[in-house]
């Protein structure tokens, strides 16, 4: 995934996006809020490289929420929830999806 830092991105809340993800899943709301919190967290401990963006590894970002405290859900169910965060992301423009 590839996250632009741009300074013309709309702006989303994180309850929009924490909503829309219960709306397709049935998750729990305070799991995904924790789930995206710890990606959050993750996703900002990356430097943003020349071109303003922040390249993360999926695999490695579930593996480290996974070891979070208070994370209930399996490893399948918090890559649905960061898929969704995606896909959420690139529809609204904030991001994009690149395939390594």
């Amino acid at each position: 995934m590839t996250i632009d830092n741009r300074e013309d991105a709309p702006e989303i809340s994180h309850e929009e996006i924490c909503n829309y993800i219960a709306e397709k899943t049935g998750f729990d709301y305070d799991q995904i809020d924790i789930i995206l919190e710890h990606g959050v967290e993750y996703t900002n401990n990356h430097e943003v490289d020349e071109d303003g963006e922040v390249r993360i590894d999926t695999d490695e970002q579930v593996a480290y929420i996974k070891r979070q405290p208070h994370v209930t859900l399996s490893e399948e169910q918090i890559e649905t929830i960061l898929d969704l965060e995606l896909e959420f992301l690139v529809e609204k423009g904030i991001a994009t999806q690149v395939e390594d």
